[in-house]
């Protein structure tokens, strides 16, 4: 891949040499001339356009591929995954191309959906009122208010960005392990905007330390301080007996032991939605370690503690479990604002989320926000539809997981339309509800190409009747 290039590695290294960034800036106005000559040779596209701004003027410490939006032509011409794979087939011919654009988040949009707020709602990333993108064709940027759905769209970017990087420790950080300048850039930009936006109150010293810091640094130490500024909120809750007895022995065991720590508040398990059985939790499980100074400040060796009992736990367990650290004032912003990957995922949880000491937590929720949520994951669902990564992504996989997407959708759909959405309770239950046709398969049987048709047509029907009721 690119990554792997020398003319990537070199790009890389010139961002740390004093005179690196004018000599990146060089090389990216000769790409951006070579990707003129090469807009002008295709028919079908009118622009392309960079959404991060000028990619002149972008921030050179850190070296980034740049993304961009292909445009249509034809206003009847509609994007497909066979389109998009011969657009990024045709860029990579170019070593330059390849390396300097990021190819694998290359969206095509067509015409009117590029003069539809909805679909720049969520490409828009920067904190200003007003979003930047540059135009390839014009040689300027083009301005676009940002309005309440793409300012929804910038809350979800930089909480996720937070929380992605957080939730991973520091044994195992693929950003921190590959990339720790980027690590940092993206951290501190995203502590900005929800520090600035009210989102989250740290401890003004903290932040002003974190702001400060440069690239050359500890960045083990910038992860706690980090995770120490998140520490900032609470959740109200009434005690109650944890309803436990479903969970394997060995996890609950390992979950007693890293609770002993004096830096965990609290431990917060969710079942995945789907469960082979009814009547013992048998599919992936959701474990939160919620982190607190409280009692002492959070620190290196008791984290790392924590994170080999986790390794050791892993290598015997044969239940899927999926460990995330986090706090009160990050879950609580999730639940607040609907900023979790699976729009409705407050509302599963509130019905389905048990704490380890025995808490029911009075998580926050909102109707307006939600709706935010499911308009931006519809379209983010529907330009996924165009990548040739969907059909590549499920093709092959357990079946399992196709279902699981179009249960999710099926969950949305029960929620836009004002029913009581009802979770089914295994799994002949969900292939009953949302595929009978497919009831023939197992879950764990591979997804094979005779029977891709019936999940794409389901996921596509599914995702057309929300995009239809919003």
């Amino acid at each position: 891949g690119p990554m792997k290039t020398p003319l990537f590695r070199f790009l890389n290294f010139l961002t740390w040499l004093p005179f690196g960034n004018t000599a990146l800036r060089g090389v990216t106005w000769f790409m951006l001339v070579e990707l003129r000559k090469f807009l002008s040779e295709l028919t079908e596209y009118s622009d392309f356009y960079f959404v991060q701004g000028h990619p002149l003027k972008t921030d050179y410490n850190v070296f980034r591929r740049l993304k961009i939006i292909a445009v249509l032509k034809q206003e009847d011409h509609q994007p497909t995954p066979s389109l998009t794979e011969d657009l990024i087939s045709k860029l990579e011919t170019s070593l330059l191309f390849q390396t300097l654009l990021n190819l694998d988040r290359l969206t095509i949009l067509a015409t009117g959906e590029f003069e539809n707020p909805l679909y720049r709602s969520v490409f828009i990333y920067q904190e200003e009122v007003q979003s930047h993108w540059y135009s390839l064709k014009e040689k300027k940027l083009i301005s676009h208010p940002v309005d309440e759905q793409a300012r929804y769209g910038q809350m979800y970017y930089h909480l996720q960005t937070v929380d992605d990087i957080l939730a991973e420790g520091l044994k195992n950080n693929p950003l921190l392990n590959r990339d720790p300048v980027k690590f940092t850039k993206k951290l501190k930009a995203s502590l900005r905007f929800l520090s600035a936006n009210q989102l989250i109150k740290p401890d003004e010293k903290l932040l002003r330390n974190i702001k400060k810091t440069t690239h050359f640094l500890n960045w083990k130490s910038f992860y706690l301080k980090c995770f120490r500024a998140l520490d900032c909120d609470k959740l109200e809750y009434d005690p109650s007996s944890p309803d436990l007895y479903a969970y394997p022995q060995e996890l609950l065991e390992v979950c007693h032991s890293i609770a002993s720590s004096n830096i965990v508040e609290d431990i917060l398990f969710t079942p995945a939605l789907l469960q082979i059985s009814d009547r013992s939790i048998s599919g992936k499980v959701f474990v939160d370690i919620i982190f607190t100074e409280k009692n002492k400040p959070i620190n290196i060796p008791d984290l790392l503690k924590i994170e080999t009992q986790i390794e050791e736990f892993k290598k015997s367990c044969e239940l899927k479990v999926h460990f995330t650290f986090t706090t009160f004032a990050v879950l609580k912003l999730k639940f607040r604002y609907a900023l979790f990957a699976f729009p409705i995922e407050g509302l599963y949880r509130q019905d389905k989320c048990t704490s380890l000491l025995g808490r029911k937590y009075k998580f926050p929720f909102s109707n307006r926000e939600t709706k935010q949520a499911i308009i931006h994951f519809s379209v983010k669902q529907r330009l996924r539809f165009r990548s040739p990564k969907l059909e590549s992504g499920l093709m092959g996989s357990k079946f399992i997981k196709s279902l699981n997407l179009m249960n999710r959708y099926a969950l949305i759909m029960e929620y836009v339309e004002g029913r009581r959405f009802l979770i089914p309770k295994n799994y002949s239950e969900m292939l009953e509800k949302i595929t009978p046709q497919l009831h023939h398969m197992k879950a764990r049987q591979p997804l094979s190409t005779k029977e891709w048709p019936y999940v794409v047509s389901q996921l596509r029907y599914l995702l057309a009747k929300i995009y239809q009721q919003l």
